[in-house]
């Protein structure tokens, strides 16, 4: 199964992210800046948001690394109605997004009572969830996540989706109008 970017719809549709709004979008990934992996989710998300008449003003593309992550959404939530962040979400050993965000907006992480039920909701045990799955920054609004496990999260202006980028060869037609992040 293929994850897609999840809440797009949902953030659109419930008047937090509408028309006529300035956004940025932040991508993370190391492979991302060293050629690795096209950034398709970039180029989607910004044709989403503009069918959407959202401007995206500026993309941007940050390492695996806490301290830039959340320098850059912290300088971007500055400047922008939104900021769309995605890419490097895990849990996985290297995934460091939702700590950066938490610590851009000057919160902690912790495990989300919310996420949790909706995911045993969908038939998942906390056994069955790695390490860290329902660890959100505190005080968010986590997103759920209908293609995968791992929830996305809204943070004051900040909205975190999980998925990563992947080559467009390695998808389907019917594929095409959503981004993945590979086989789960």
């Amino acid at each position: 199964m293929r994850a897609r970017l999840v809440g797009v719809g949902d953030l659109l549709s419930d008047g937090r992210i509408a028309a006529s709004m300035n956004a940025a979008v932040v991508t993370v990934g190391d492979e991302l800046l060293v050629g690795d992996t096209e950034n398709t989710n970039a180029t989607w998300l910004c044709a989403q948001l503009a069918d959407r008449g959202v401007t995206v003003r500026r993309v941007s593309v940050v390492p695996d690394d806490v301290s830039e992550i959340a320098r850059v959404v912290n300088e971007h939530h500055a400047e922008y109605d939104a900021v769309i962040v995605t890419g490097g979400l895990g849990p996985t050993h290297d995934d460091v997004t939702m700590e950066a965000v938490a610590a851009a907006f000057g919160r902690t992480i912790e495990a989300n009572e919310e996420a949790a039920t909706w995911l045993a909701s969908h038939g998942y045990s906390g056994e069955d969830l790695d390490e860290g799955t329902t660890h959100l920054p505190s005080g968010c609004r986590p997103l759920p996540n209908e293609a995968g496990v791992a929830p996305g999260a809204v943070v004051e202006s900040a909205y975190v989706l999980t998925a990563g980028p992947a080559a467009p060869s390695s998808r389907s037609p019917r594929e095409e109008s959503e981004p993945s992040c590979g086989d789960e």
